[in-house]
Parts: structure tokens; sequence; C-alpha cells
């Protein structure tokens, strides 16, 4: 699936920047250190990083700092990356 990224570990940092990310996208609307993603207790849980562009599930933006759990089968989106 285009777009598609598997969790491996239980913390994930998402970013543009291959220093300073896990799972890297490199596209110019993804802050160089956007986004994390936990897994915990079966949960996939996101929080934006305070990034320029957001960070959204479906179409609702994020709240910085705010932990925000994603459900299946929602779209997780960086900036304008989906």
């Amino acid at each position: 699936m285009p777009g598609a990224f598997e969790i491996a570990s239980s913390v994930v940092t998402v970013g543009r920047l291959p220093e300073k990310a896990d799972m890297v996208i490199p596209v110019a609307t993804v802050s160089g250190v956007h986004a994390r993603i936990k897994v915990k207790e079966g949960n996939l849980l996101v929080i934006d990083l305070d990034s320029t562009n957001g960070t959204f599930i479906d179409k609702k933006r994020l709240s910085p700092g705010v932990v925000a759990m994603v459900s299946p089968g929602n779209c997780l989106t960086f900036g304008t990356h989906l």
C-alpha cells in the first residue's frame, strides 16, 4: 500500500530529518521532527511535536503535545503527506 509504514518498535519519531527521525518522510510539509508514535497496551498513540503543518487523524488536526489514539481504519497524515 503506498504511504504505508510498519511500526516496528514501541516508540517511533516521524520527521523529515534522517538524523533525528526513525520514520523519515522527505517532504517539505513534514517538519524535521514532526510527531511521535507510540504503541502502548495494543493501542496506537500519536503526539504532534509542535509541527509547522500539523498532524491529522482523518481530517482532524491534533493539538501539539496532546496524545491522541489512532483507531483501526483511521488515516494518519503528517503535514500534507498521507
